[in-house]
């Protein structure tokens, strides 16, 4: 009856996505278990017409595959350390051969699904803490830079300052608040216009880098009360949409790339200037982490 093989991560790892997702809200005091029917073949070799040879191979078997379910989900999800492997044991006295697992692995598993979403560190109020920052600091750090800061770049097909600041203006013009409005009006039923994340470079435009930050500052601003108006965190931060790349994505996913987006290209910036100097630093280039990125 038992498949006769070893596990492999992969089939236990793929249990505990699915246990942790949002398509486990109904279930409720269920053991699921993942041993290659394990679990099973001791039961049937403990009941009527098994044979003293089931028996012997049953009372050598110690049930593995749940303490090392705990230690694939625990790695998964926290990157933390794996539990020792506490093992099950047979019930003393249960002529039907239940297992029953040990207290320490039941707090434990408790734990675990209690505590996983500590392993998520989103909060609104922080991302908005970010998107207010960003235009200000952009501002401040570029503003009357000489053109040699503000129009280098990495090489061909790279870009300078000035594309950046254009790119992020374009951005929030159509793509994190349409996509929002898309996933609340919308939901699944269509998936998001794809984004164009070069089509800032098409558009000519005469006005300076200063008028460029003043304009993504106002769009910007516009947007965080837009977003304030649209989100409560206690609603709609598991709403799904459809990406036309990724597929389904959640409202919170979504919130979260905005400002580690904003992140990105701020590092994109300081570390394009920082390699105009490359040369020009010498030998201390050997202590500048900035450079060999």
């Amino acid at each position: 009856m038992r498949m006769g093989r070893h596990g492999q991560p992969d089939e236990i790892a793929e249990v505990v996505l699915f246990l942790a997702s949002d398509k486990v809200s109904f279930m409720a005091g269920a053991v699921v278990s993942v041993d290659g029917s394990l679990t099973v073949s001791y039961l049937f070799s403990r009941g009527l017409g098994a044979t003293d040879e089931h028996r012997k191979e049953a009372d050598s078997i110690t049930a593995i595959g749940q303490p090392l379910f705990l230690d694939v989900a625990q790695s998964v999800f926290c990157n933390r350390p794996k539990v020792s492997t506490l093992g099950c044991r047979k019930r003393e006295g249960n002529e039907q051969g239940c297992m029953e697992y040990s207290t320490d692995f039941l707090n434990q598993l408790s734990v675990f699904r209690t505590e996983r979403s500590s392993c998520m560190n989103f909060s609104l109020q922080e991302v908005i803490e970010i998107l207010e920052r960003t235009p200000q600091s952009l501002e401040l750090f570029l503003s009357g830079l000489s053109a040699g800061w503000v129009q280098c770049n990495e090489g061909e097909g790279t870009w300078n300052a000035t594309e950046v600041i254009e790119h992020l203006i374009e951005s929030e013009r159509t793509n994190w608040i349409p996509r929002l409005e898309m996933i609340l009006q919308d939901g699944e039923s269509k998936p998001f216009p794809p984004f164009d994340r070069f089509s800032h470079l098409n558009e000519k435009t005469e006005k300076t880098l200063e008028q460029k930050l003043l304009e993504f500052k106002t769009v910007r601003t516009e947007n965080i009360a837009k977003l304030k108006k649209l989100i409560d965190p206690d609603q709609h931060l598991e709403l799904t949409g459809i990406h036309p790349a990724f597929g389904s994505v959640k409202v919170r996913e979504l919130i979260s790339t905005w400002a580690v987006h904003d992140l990105t290209h701020i590092a994109q910036i300081v570390r394009v200037m920082a390699k105009r100097y490359q040369t020009d630093v010498g030998p201390w280039e050997e202590y500048l982490g900035i450079l060999k990125k």
